[in-house]
């Protein structure tokens, strides 16, 4: 009698994604005054991508700064000519106060220019020159766990972005395992990938695995997805894959 290793592999299928996806718009109203990108231009981190009329955000900031002005040479008279406690700890308040107004003005005038949170290649843009904006007071990060950039809002979904970033250099595969195989699989198993497009087979990583299943027909499946391993060329979001 010989003994040995029983070995069992699970199937799943999915599809491709990019790692990062950042759909993303104004934080402030107004009209908007450039539109420096195009569907597929390659992008930087921190590139300018869009701008809205910042003049009456630009006069708010220089109201600000004349505002703090004001109270630090009040603070700086207090100290001059020996005010009561009470005078200057209300000076001091009143300066705190407008250098809070400034910060928050500056922070607006900021949100005037929409900038690139990745390297990436630009997906869509719906967003032209004239367009009046409403401004989003919402922020989220992407469904990958990417943080937003500041002075715009960041979401997952491109169905209501001014402007789509996707990176290009890393990729994910969105698959699901059904309830009988889940239990075979864990975070950190290796994953061969057969995708649409691709030459030769790819690898990749199990990074997650929901707790929550969802239901199809009666059928249970968990989603999981896997990181893929390496940069590679040609690969299309939304492109059919198989993993074991």
């Amino acid at each position: 009698v010989r003994t040995g290793t029983i070995r069992q592999s699970v199937s799943a299928s999915g599809t491709l994604a990019p790692a990062q996806e950042k759909s993303l718009t104004f934080s402030v109203a107004g009209t908007v005054t450039g539109v420096r990108v195009a569907e597929s231009d390659r992008v930087r981190k921190g590139q300018v991508l869009a701008t809205v009329d910042s003049a009456s955000a630009a006069s708010t900031v220089a109201q600000a700064w004349a505002t703090v002005a004001s109270a630090r040479a009040q603070v700086d008279s207090d100290a001059t000519n020996s005010a009561s406690s009470t005078q200057t700890n209300a000076d001091k308040a009143a300066l705190k106060a407008a250098r809070n107004q400034l910060a928050s003005a500056k922070k607006q005038l900021r949100s005037a220019t929409m900038r690139s949170p990745i390297n990436g290649v630009v997906a869509e843009v719906n967003l032209s020159v004239g367009d009046s904006v409403s401004g989003s007071a919402n922020s989220s990060s992407n469904s990958n766990g990417s943080a937003s950039f500041p002075n715009t809002t960041s979401s997952s979904s491109s169905s209501s972005a001014q402007i789509l970033v996707i990176s290009r250099s890393s990729w994910i595969v969105n698959a699901t395992v059904d309830a009988t195989s889940v239990a075979l699989i864990k975070v950190g198993n290796q994953a061969q990938l057969t995708v649409d497009g691709a030459s030769g087979t790819l690898y990749g990583t199990i990074a997650s695995i929901e707790l929550v299943s969802s239901s199809t027909s009666g059928t249970a499946s968990y989603p999981v997805v896997i990181d893929v391993t390496g940069a590679h060329s040609g690969l299309r979001d939304g492109a059919s894959a198989t993993a074991t």
